[in-house]
Parts: C-alpha cells; structure tokens; sequence
C-alpha cells in the first residue's frame, strides 16, 4: 500500500545527480562490454512460464 502522505516531489541533489551519472553512464557503455565479453547473457530454462 503506497503512503498517502508521501510527497511526489523530488528535489535534485547530490546523491540523485550521482544516481543519474551512473545511469547514463551505464546505458552510454554497455553495448562496449557486451562487445568486449565483459558481460555475457545467459538464458536458462529452469524458470517457469507464468503466462
């Protein structure tokens, strides 16, 4: 249950601008890992299908 007290107002500070920073910088270099190896996706077929 979500508080209905809690503000939707966010106010932009340090620890949210570093936040974003690693975002961005995350989204900018992740086609550079996979194409280096540094990641490598897996698929496995032991999880159910909940559709």
């Amino acid at each position: 249950m979500e508080d209905p007290f809690k503000s939707g107002i966010v106010y932009y500070d340090d620890k949210l601008d570093q936040r974003h920073r690693l975002q961005e910088y995350v989204l900018s270099h992740i086609d550079e890992t996979l194409e280096k190896g540094w990641i490598q996706v897996y698929f496995s077929a032991g999880y159910p299908d909940f559709d």
